[in-house]
């Protein structure tokens, strides 16, 4: 059973950090409530307004369909929409990249 998509995550679709976590986390997604797209598209660009393609490029991005966005990776974004697609290995495996990254 599909439904429409429930949060649009925002990366860089050149950046290797981006494709692994996608390739984590989308076979999760069973029921397909997550959109990814590539802000480096000007079209997927324009949908993230009023995010500059510099602010992107910080952190990847997520919109819930509340239009609610959440910076940083996509384990937080996951969370606060409900949608519990990671485990909690899986969490924590996408914490310690986070803490890593903000040393």
């Amino acid at each position: 059973m599909s439904t429409k998509p429930q949060i649009e995550v925002y990366t860089d679709g050149n950046c290797n950090l981006c494709r692994w976590m996608r390739a984590r986390v989308e076979p999760l997604d069973r029921d397909h409530r997550i959109e990814w797209l590539d802000y480096n598209d000007p079209e997927i660009l324009n949908r993230a307004a009023p995010h500059t393609r510099e602010a992107m490029a910080e952190d990847m991005h997520a919109r819930d369909q509340n239009g609610h966005w959440t910076k940083g990776y996509v384990d937080l974004a996951v969370y606060e929409a409900g949608t519990n697609l990671l485990s909690l290995a899986g969490i924590a495996t996408l914490y310690a990249f986070r803490r890593a990254a903000a040393v």
